[in-house]
C-alpha cells in the first residue's frame, strides 16, 4: 500500500514536472531510444530544444555528439570536440529544434523477457501463436560510485482485448475501449522488475515504452508545505497508532477480566443449579408426602366420630381396670408378707437343723469308735448312729437352700408387689387422664376438620411454591445452558482484540512508521531533498546545468503475422518535425 501511495504521489510530480519552474532553463533534452524486443539498446538519439533565446550572443550546449542536425532550420553549429556552439544572432524562429546521435551507455539499463506457456521465446518468434503469455520487464539504474542516477522510470505495456484476455498484474491498468495500458513506476535507488500475464490468440504486442525522468526538481513553496503536512500527519498517525495500542491493551485486560468473572459467573450457576435441582427433587417428594399425610388427617377426621366413642370405652376400661388394680396390689403385699413369714420360720428350722447336725456330729464321732465292737447291739447302735449322720446332712443342705430359695422369693415378690405399685399409679393416671381426654374428645373433631381445611391449604400453597421451584430449576438450567459458552466466546474475544492490538502496534511501527520513514527519505532523497547532484542532461550532466532531460525508450513491439511485410523505403523528403520524431524509432 505504502508502495503505491508513493509511486502515485511520484506520478502526480511526472505529471506535472512541465509546468514547475525551473531556474531560467534554456534546454529540454529528450533521448529518443530505440530498444530491440529484449530491452537492449539499438540506437540513441537526443532532440534538443532551445527556448526563451534573446537573439543575441551564443548558446554552448556540452556532449559528444556524432551528427548533428538542425530540424527546424538551415543554419548550423560550431562543433568542436565535445562543443556545440550555436550563433543565436542568425536564427529566425523562436524556438531551435537539433537532433544528435551519441554513442554512450544510457544510465538506465532494461531487460524484456517473454514466456508463452512456461518456455521462454524470443518476442519475433511469438507472431501469430496462442497460449499463456508472460513479459517480465526488469528496470536497472546503474550506479556511480556506488550512487544510483537521480532517475525514476515509467513502464508501459499496451494490450488489445480483442487479442488478448485475464490480464493479472500489480501494475497500474488503465482500460480505454478495447486497449488495455498497463503502467509500472521504479524509484531509485532500487532496481526493480515487472511481470505481465494474460492469455492470448493469434499474438501481436504494441512496442513497449519505457519513460525516464529526473526524480528531483525544486518544488514550489506550497506544495513543499503540503508535503511536510503530510509527513507530520502521517508521525501524528504513527504516535495515535500507539495510544490505540495502548488503550486496546487497557481493553484486553478488561476483557480477560470480564472473562474470568464470566468463568466464575458459570462455576456459580453450575452450583446454584444443582442446589436448585436438588431443592426441586426433594419438594417433589415432600409435595408426594404431603398428599399422603393429607390423606391419613381426612380419614382420621372422617372416623373422629368413632375415636371419640372407642376413647369413651377406653376410659371405661381404665377406670375398671384400675379399681381392680387395686385388688391386685393388695392381694400381692399379702404374698410378698407371707413369702417373708415363711421365710423367717424356714430360716429358724435351718438354725435349728444346723445345732442338730452339730451335736449329732459329735455323737457320730464316738459311734465310729464303736462301730467295730464286739458287743452286737453296741456295734449296731454306732452304725444306725453313723447312718443317721447322712440323712441329718441331707435335711441340714435341703433346709439351707430352701432357705435361699425363700429368701430370693421374698425379694421378688418384694420386687413384684413394688412394681406393680408403680403400675397402679401409671393405671391410675392413665386412667384419670383417659377421663379427661374422653370429656374433652366432642372438641377433637371440630379441631381435626379445621387442621385438615388448614393443611389442605397449605398443601395447594406449596404444590404452586414447589412448581415455582421447578420453574426456577428449569430458568436457572437455562441460564447456566446459554451462559457456559460466554468465557470461550469472551476469550475468542480477547484473542481477537489481541490481533487487533498486534495489528496497530504493526500499523504504527511497521506501516505508518515504516511508510513516514520511508516517504521522507524518498522525498527527501528523490523529490523535494536538497540533491546537490541533479539529473540534467544525458549529453552532459556536469556541464549542462541549464537543461532538462527525458528518455523515451522503445522497442519494435510484435507484429501482427499477417503484416510482415518487406520494408518499404520511405523518402525522407519534404517531413514535418513531428513526422521526424516517429522516425527516431524506426531507425
Amino acid at each position: 500500500m505504502k508502495k503505491k501511495f508513493i509511486s502515485a504521489l511520484l506520478l502526480c510530480f511526472m505529471l506535472i514536472s512541465n509546468a514547475i519552474a525551473h531556474a531560467a532553463p534554456t534546454k529540454d533534452e529528450t533521448v529518443y531510444v530505440s530498444m530491440k524486443n529484449d530491452g537492449s539498446t539499438a540506437s540513441i538519439k537526443i532532440v534538443n530544444h532551445l527556448y526563451n533565446m534573446d537573439n543575441s550572443g551564443e548558446f554552448t550546449d556540452y556532449g559528444k555528439y556524432t551528427e548533428i542536425k538542425n530540424l527546424t532550420g538551415a543554419l548550423k553549429p560550431e562543433v568542436t570536440g565535445d562543443y556545440v556552439k550555436w550563433n543565436l544572432t542568425e536564427i529566425k524562429e523562436k524556438d531551435l529544434y537539433y537532433e544528435g546521435s551519441v554513442d554512450k551507455e544510457l544510465p538506465v539499463k532494461a531487460e524484456i523477457r517473454y514466456f508463452l506457456d512456461g518456455r521462454e521465446f524470443k518476442a519475433e518468434e511469438l507472431s501469430g501463436k496462442k497460449g499463456k503469455l508472460k513479459i517480465i520487464i526488469k528496470v536497472d539504474f546503474k550506479e556511480e560510485e556506488g550512487i544510483s542516477p537521480d532517475l525514476m522510470a515509467q513502464v508501459q505495456v499496451t494490450a488489445d482485448l480483442d487479442i488478448f484476455r485475464n490480464l493479472e498484474t500489480q501494475g497500474n491498468k488503465v482500460v480505454i475501449g478495447k486497449t488495455a495500458a498497463v503502467n509500472f513506476v521504479a524509484l531509485p535507488p532500487e532496481d526493480a522488475e515487472f511481470v505481465l500475464e494474460m492469455d492470448g490468440e493469434n499474438i501481436y504486442l504494441e512496442p513497449i515504452t519505457i519513460t525516464v525522468l529526473p526524480a528531483s526538481f525544486n518544488v514550489p513553496e506550497d506544495i513543499s508545505k503540503g508535503i511536510d503536512s503530510l509527513t507530520k500527519g502521517l508521525g501524528d498517525m504513527e504516535k495515535a497508532s500507539d495510544s490505540l495500542a495502548e488503550g486496546m491493551q487497557q481493553t484486553i485486560t478488561g476483557t480477560s477480566e470480564l472473562k474470568s468473572g464470566m468463568s466464575q459467573l458459570n462455576v456459580g450457576l453450575n452450583s446454584i443449579y444443582r442446589g436448585s435441582d436438588e431443592i426441586y427433587t426433594q419438594s417433589q417428594k415432600l409435595s408426594s408426602s404431603m398428599n399422603e399425610f393429607e390423606k391419613g388427617l381426612k380419614e382420621i377426621s372422617d372416623n373422629s366420630s368413632s375415636l371419640i366413642s372407642g376413647l369413651k370405652s377406653l376410659s371405661g376400661g381404665i377406670n375398671e381396670l384400675s379399681q381392680r388394680s387395686h385388688d391386685i396390689q393388695k392381694g400381692l403385699q399379702g404374698v410378698h408378707m407371707g413369702t417373708k413369714e415363711l421365710q423367717g420360720g424356714i430360716s429358724g428350722l435351718k438354725d435349728g437343723s444346723l445345732k442338730l447336725k452339730e451335736g449329732h456330729d459329735k455323737l457320730s464321732q464316738v459311734a465310729a469308735l464303736y462301730a467295730n465292737h464286739p458287743d452286737p447291739m453296741v456295734a449296731a447302735m454306732a452304725k444306725g448312729i453313723l447312718g443317721e449322720k447322712d440323712g441329718i446332712d441331707q435335711l441340714n443342705e435341703g433346709l439351707t437352700k430352701s432357705s435361699k430359695a425363700m429368701k430370693d422369693l421374698e425379694t421378688s415378690t418384694g420386687a413384684l408387689s413394688s412394681g406393680y405399685n408403680d403400675f397402679h399409679g401409671g393405671l391410675y393416671q392413665i386412667s384419670s387422664g383417659m377421663n379427661k381426654t374422653a370429656e374433652e374428645a366432642p372438641q377433637l373433631s371440630s379441631a381435626l376438620n379445621q387442621l385438615t381445611a388448614g393443611f389442605s391449604s397449605m398443601r395447594e400453597g406449596s404444590s404452586k411454591l414447589f412448581k415455582g421451584f421447578g420453574d426456577i430449576n428449569k430458568s436457572i438450567g437455562t441460564v447456566k445452558n446459554e451462559t457456559s459458552g460466554l468465557p470461550g466466546d469472551v476469550g475468542k474475544l480477547v484473542d481477537g482484540q489481541q490481533q487487533i492490538k498486534e495489528g496497530m502496534s504493526k500499523l504504527g511501527k511497521e506501516g505508518i512508521g515504516k511508510a513516514r520513514a520511508e516517504l521522507q527519505n524518498n522525498l527527501n532523497n528523490s523529490i523535494i531533498g536538497d540533491n546537490k547532484n541533479p539529473y540534467n542532461s544525458f549529453a552532459d550532466n556536469s556541464r549542462n546545468k541549464n537543461s532538462t532531460v527525458q528518455f523515451i525508450m522503445r522497442t519494435p513491439g510484435i507484429s501482427k503475422q499477417e503484416e510482415k511485410k518487406e520494408a518499404v523505403v520511405q523518402v525522407e523528403e519534404n517531413k514535418n518535425i513531428f513526422q521526424r520524431f516517429l522516425d527516431l524509432f524506426r531507425r
